[in-house]
């Protein structure tokens, strides 16, 4: 969904990507970028990736 997003996506348009995640000190941080690929945090790709190791 997220690509579908980026590739429908016209120059004027205002998309963000967020990505919810916690620290070792239990606050919640939110991390923002206008490509999904650019996401440092993201639980998603993170868990795909592990997945696909064991593939």
């Amino acid at each position: 969904m997220a690509k579908y997003i980026e590739i429908r996506a016209k120059e004027n348009d205002k998309v963000l990507f967020h990505s919810l995640y916690k620290k070792n000190d239990g606050l919640v941080y939110d991390e923002q970028k206008r490509k999904f690929s650019d996401l440092q945090n993201n639980t998603i790709v993170t868990a795909f990736e592990a997945l696909m190791d064991e593939v």
